[in-house]
């Protein structure tokens, strides 16, 4: 448990990059040893973030967060956000990601692609929406372009 704590404690980031990389990295050890807590997800998020998934809004604010995330875990046994991130850039408090994560029920796991934005203020993240899409999907809207 040691090194989760350090996920949690106040760390001073040096870009707002290093937040969503941080936050991926305590997600994964989080999600991985069943220990997401309020003090983790204030870390990372401000107390009124909106986290939104393929539009929908999942929670506002770290309460919200960790009942909704806690409430998934009985639906899905593996959720990995694959590091290093695709693409991750920045301008102010804005950041664009672009990032891999394996995600599904025991058995039916699935690699998706997740294009995100976050806005980061005072190294937290104050929102947060992605929109995700299955690789077989990517690669049927691929073969598209091919018909004539």
């Amino acid at each position: 448990m040691r090194h989760l704590r350090a996920f949690t404690e106040n760390v001073s980031f040096q870009s707002n990059e290093d937040v969503i990389r941080a936050m991926f990295k305590w997600w994964n050890e989080s999600f991985e040893h069943d220990t997401f807590s309020i003090e983790g997800f204030a870390r990372f998020f401000g107390s009124k973030a909106k986290f939104i998934v393929d539009g929908n809004i999942r929670g506002e604010g770290p309460a919200a967060l960790l009942t909704f995330f806690n409430s998934q875990r009985v639906l899905i046994e593996t959720a990995v956000l694959k590091l290093p991130l695709l693409t991750i850039f920045s301008s102010g408090k804005h950041v664009s990601l672009d990032y891999d994560m394996c995600v599904g029920p025991r058995g039916a796991a699935k690699i998706v692609n997740a294009k995100g934005y976050a806005q980061v203020e005072g190294q937290q993240i104050v929102h947060y929406a992605v929109n995700t899409c299955p690789y077989d999907l990517l690669d049927h809207r691929a073969n598209l372009g091919d018909r004539t």
